[in-house]
Protein backbone atom coordinates (compact mmCIF):
# COMPACT_ATOMS: atom_id res chain seq x y z
CA UNK A 1 0.00 0.00 0.00
CA UNK A 2 1.43 3.43 -1.14
CA UNK A 3 0.84 6.61 1.19
CA UNK A 4 1.02 9.76 -0.86
CA UNK A 5 0.85 13.58 0.96
CA UNK A 6 2.06 16.59 1.88
CA UNK A 7 3.93 17.15 5.26
CA UNK A 8 1.43 15.60 7.54
CA UNK A 9 2.67 12.46 5.75
CA UNK A 10 6.48 13.34 4.97
CA UNK A 11 6.25 13.97 8.93
CA UNK A 12 4.87 10.73 10.10
CA UNK A 13 7.58 9.49 12.37
CA UNK A 14 9.17 6.05 11.56
CA UNK A 15 6.67 4.81 13.56
CA UNK A 16 3.95 4.69 10.90
CA UNK A 17 5.32 1.12 9.68
CA UNK A 18 4.58 0.05 13.20
CA UNK A 19 1.58 1.90 13.67
CA UNK A 20 -0.80 0.25 10.50
CA UNK A 21 1.02 -2.95 11.00
CA UNK A 22 0.50 -5.81 9.51
CA UNK A 23 0.54 -3.81 6.20
CA UNK A 24 3.27 -3.22 4.12
CA UNK A 25 3.87 0.60 3.34
CA UNK A 26 5.70 2.71 0.44
CA UNK A 27 5.44 6.12 2.03
CA UNK A 28 5.83 9.02 -0.15
CA UNK A 29 5.28 12.44 1.07
CA UNK A 30 7.04 15.86 0.22
CA UNK A 31 6.42 19.05 2.67
CA UNK A 32 4.44 21.66 1.10
CA UNK A 33 2.27 19.33 -1.68
CA UNK A 34 -1.02 20.01 -2.75
CA UNK A 35 -3.26 17.78 -4.99
CA UNK A 36 -2.19 19.14 -8.25
CA UNK A 37 1.05 18.19 -7.14
CA UNK A 38 -0.15 14.58 -6.62
CA UNK A 39 -1.43 14.60 -10.00
CA UNK A 40 1.70 15.86 -12.12
CA UNK A 41 4.00 13.32 -10.16
CA UNK A 42 1.52 10.77 -10.17
CA UNK A 43 3.39 7.99 -12.36
CA UNK A 44 6.79 8.37 -10.55
CA UNK A 45 5.67 8.60 -6.82
CA UNK A 46 2.81 5.87 -7.13
CA UNK A 47 1.45 4.59 -10.22
CA UNK A 48 5.15 3.18 -11.18
CA UNK A 49 5.11 1.46 -8.30
CA UNK A 50 2.33 -0.70 -8.93
CA UNK A 51 0.14 -0.54 -5.49
CA UNK A 52 -2.65 -2.57 -4.84
CA UNK A 53 -3.89 0.53 -2.72
CA UNK A 54 -3.12 4.43 -2.41
CA UNK A 55 -3.78 6.87 0.45
CA UNK A 56 -3.98 10.45 -0.24
CA UNK A 57 -3.49 13.29 2.05
CA UNK A 58 -3.26 16.23 0.03
CA UNK A 59 -5.50 19.43 0.21
CA UNK A 60 -4.89 21.07 3.37
CA UNK A 61 -1.96 23.47 0.72
CA UNK A 62 -4.46 23.71 -1.87
CA UNK A 63 -6.76 25.63 0.38
CA UNK A 64 -4.25 27.80 2.38
CA UNK A 65 -3.41 28.60 -1.09
CA UNK A 66 -6.70 30.19 -1.96
CA UNK A 67 -7.97 27.39 -4.38
CA UNK A 68 -11.74 26.38 -4.01
CA UNK A 69 -13.04 23.00 -2.61
CA UNK A 70 -14.21 22.64 -6.08
CA UNK A 71 -10.61 23.07 -7.49
CA UNK A 72 -9.53 20.48 -5.00
CA UNK A 73 -12.29 17.86 -5.96
CA UNK A 74 -11.24 18.20 -9.84
CA UNK A 75 -8.09 17.76 -8.82
CA UNK A 76 -8.99 14.59 -6.93
CA UNK A 77 -10.45 13.24 -9.40
CA UNK A 78 -7.59 13.95 -12.05
CA UNK A 79 -5.43 11.88 -9.57
CA UNK A 80 -8.08 9.16 -9.08
CA UNK A 81 -8.62 8.70 -12.60
CA UNK A 82 -4.95 8.84 -13.88
CA UNK A 83 -4.69 5.95 -10.92
CA UNK A 84 -7.29 3.86 -12.21
CA UNK A 85 -6.52 4.32 -16.31
CA UNK A 86 -3.00 2.77 -14.87
CA UNK A 87 -4.39 0.10 -12.50
CA UNK A 88 -7.91 -0.41 -12.64
CA UNK A 89 -8.84 -2.16 -9.42
CA UNK A 90 -6.32 -0.21 -7.05
CA UNK A 91 -8.09 0.90 -4.24
CA UNK A 92 -7.86 4.68 -3.37
CA UNK A 93 -8.63 5.81 0.56
CA UNK A 94 -8.75 9.55 0.72
CA UNK A 95 -7.75 10.85 4.32
CA UNK A 96 -9.64 13.97 5.07
CA UNK A 97 -8.27 17.48 5.36
CA UNK A 98 -7.68 17.81 9.21
CA UNK A 99 -9.03 20.93 10.88
CA UNK A 100 -5.65 22.57 12.33
CA UNK A 101 -5.16 25.67 14.84
CA UNK A 102 -3.18 28.32 12.01
CA UNK A 103 -5.96 27.87 9.35
CA UNK A 104 -8.98 27.40 11.30
CA UNK A 105 -10.06 30.51 9.33
CA UNK A 106 -10.13 28.32 6.77
CA UNK A 107 -12.33 25.61 7.97
CA UNK A 108 -15.58 26.41 5.87
CA UNK A 109 -13.59 26.26 3.03
CA UNK A 110 -11.87 22.84 4.28
CA UNK A 111 -14.98 21.42 5.16
CA UNK A 112 -16.90 22.39 1.73
CA UNK A 113 -13.38 20.27 0.18
CA UNK A 114 -14.33 17.04 2.68
CA UNK A 115 -17.69 16.85 1.99
CA UNK A 116 -17.28 17.06 -2.06
CA UNK A 117 -14.61 14.59 -1.61
CA UNK A 118 -16.66 12.10 0.27
CA UNK A 119 -19.10 12.44 -1.85
CA UNK A 120 -17.31 11.53 -4.93
CA UNK A 121 -15.66 8.17 -2.99
CA UNK A 122 -19.19 6.95 -1.90
CA UNK A 123 -20.07 7.15 -5.74
CA UNK A 124 -17.33 4.28 -6.63
CA UNK A 125 -16.43 1.09 -5.02
CA UNK A 126 -13.02 1.38 -5.17
CA UNK A 127 -12.58 4.38 -3.23
CA UNK A 128 -13.07 5.48 0.39
CA UNK A 129 -13.15 8.71 2.46
CA UNK A 130 -11.60 8.70 5.89
CA UNK A 131 -12.69 10.76 8.00
CA UNK A 132 -10.45 12.24 10.50
CA UNK A 133 -12.41 15.50 11.38
CA UNK A 134 -15.06 14.38 14.46
CA UNK A 135 -11.77 13.04 16.64
CA UNK A 136 -9.99 15.94 15.73
CA UNK A 137 -12.05 18.38 17.34
CA UNK A 138 -13.08 19.55 20.96
CA UNK A 139 -16.16 19.70 22.41
CA UNK A 140 -16.88 23.17 21.40
CA UNK A 141 -15.93 21.90 17.98
CA UNK A 142 -13.06 23.64 17.28
CA UNK A 143 -9.33 21.86 16.96
CA UNK A 144 -7.41 20.00 20.08
CA UNK A 145 -4.63 21.94 20.67
CA UNK A 146 -2.41 18.70 22.13
CA UNK A 147 -2.84 17.26 18.46
CA UNK A 148 -0.68 19.85 16.72
CA UNK A 149 3.05 20.82 17.45
CA UNK A 150 3.87 24.38 18.25
CA UNK A 151 3.19 26.07 14.87
CA UNK A 152 -0.67 24.90 14.81
CA UNK A 153 -0.56 23.05 11.51
CA UNK A 154 1.48 19.60 11.79
CA UNK A 155 0.60 17.33 14.05
CA UNK A 156 2.22 16.37 17.72
CA UNK A 157 2.91 12.85 18.87
CA UNK A 158 -0.72 12.47 20.05
CA UNK A 159 -1.90 14.45 16.60
CA UNK A 160 -0.09 10.93 15.13
CA UNK A 161 -1.29 8.55 17.65
CA UNK A 162 -4.78 9.30 17.61
CA UNK A 163 -4.27 9.48 13.42
CA UNK A 164 -2.67 5.90 13.74
CA UNK A 165 -5.74 4.67 15.95
CA UNK A 166 -8.35 5.64 13.22
CA UNK A 167 -5.97 4.74 10.03
CA UNK A 168 -6.20 1.33 12.22
CA UNK A 169 -9.31 0.70 12.32
CA UNK A 170 -10.35 1.39 8.82
CA UNK A 171 -7.08 0.40 6.80
CA UNK A 172 -5.99 -2.99 8.52
CA UNK A 173 -9.19 -3.81 8.58
CA UNK A 174 -9.92 -3.09 4.75
CA UNK A 175 -6.15 -3.99 3.77
CA UNK A 176 -5.48 -7.20 5.55
CA UNK A 177 -6.89 -9.39 3.24
CA UNK A 178 -5.01 -8.16 0.11
CA UNK A 179 -1.68 -8.11 2.39
CA UNK A 180 -2.22 -11.79 3.33
CA UNK A 181 -3.34 -12.34 -0.32
CA UNK A 182 -0.07 -10.44 -1.92
CA UNK A 183 2.22 -11.60 0.39
CA UNK A 184 5.03 -9.24 1.51
CA UNK A 185 3.82 -6.80 -1.29
CA UNK A 186 5.40 -3.45 -1.01
CA UNK A 187 9.07 -3.40 1.11
CA UNK A 188 8.90 -0.80 3.87
CA UNK A 189 11.11 2.13 2.91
Amino acid sequence: MLILGSSTIKRWPQTIHADLEPLSLLVRGFGGSTMNDALHFAERIAIRHKPRAVVVYEGDNDIAQGLRAETVLRSFLALAERIHRALPDTRIYAISIKPSLKRWALWPEIRRANALIAHACAQDERMEYLDMVPPMLDAAGRPRPELFVQDGLHLSVEGYALWAQLLRGTLVESERPYENAAGAGLARR
